[in-house]
């Protein structure tokens, strides 16, 4: 159903990271998320992992609005986090999100979202979600506020996915900010042989 690529770091003078993410594979359907925490350091860490735990006991069924309320109600009392869902099946992608992350598509694949503001586990506005379709081969990043939102990814969309992550992060990521990029393939629906 998908591939997919990811490059992350934490902040210049930590040892962990305040960024997760997560790729899930269930019958018929592939969930990405990515997952920015709070600020940085143990806190943000702490916050991401436990998002990223709810996201790994996603059922298939579930819906990308009703996956973010999971997460929100999860990361009650910690430091919270935003973060970016897709959810792909057969059709294409549903995508929704919280907070300050980015969901672009690449290579003429027009992604009209923008995610809600606010915090997962703290004030966020109600989460919404967007679908679309998608042809096989269709590339959908996903990153978090450490990457330069002016970093030239049109220059970039021609590598390979775990090159561009790369580059993104090594090139165009925030010396203040933990950074995390990932890409995602949409592959289309697999059939039996």
């Amino acid at each position: 159903m998908i591939e997919w690529s990811l490059r992350s770091r934490p902040c210049i003078g930590q040892s962990v990271s305040g960024d997760a993410a997560a790729v899930v594979f269930g019958d018929e359907v592939a969930w990405a998320a990515l997952i920015d925490g709070l600020g940085h350091g143990p806190l943000a860490s702490a916050a991401a992992e436990r998002a990223k735990e709810v996201v790994e006991g996603f059922r298939p069924e579930l819906g990308v609005i009703d996956g973010l309320l999971l997460i929100h109600e999860a990361l009650r009392g910690t430091r919270g986090a935003a973060a970016a869902l897709a959810r792909f099946d057969a059709s294409g992608v549903d995508v929704g999100g919280v907070g300050n992350v980015a969901v672009r598509g690449l290579g003429g694949v027009d992604i009209p979202f923008a995610p809600v503001g606010g915090v997962l586990g703290g004030r966020c506005r109600p989460p919404r979600g967007r679908h679309l379709e998608l042809n096989p081969g269709a590339r959908i990043l996903l990153m978090t506020d450490g990457v330069s939102r002016r970093a030239p990814i049109v220059d970039l969309e021609e590598r390979s996915g775990q090159s561009l992550c790369d580059a993104l992060i090594q090139r165009h990521a925030h010396a203040h900010d933990d950074a995390t990029a990932v890409l995602v393939t949409y592959v289309g629906q697999r059939r039996a042989q």
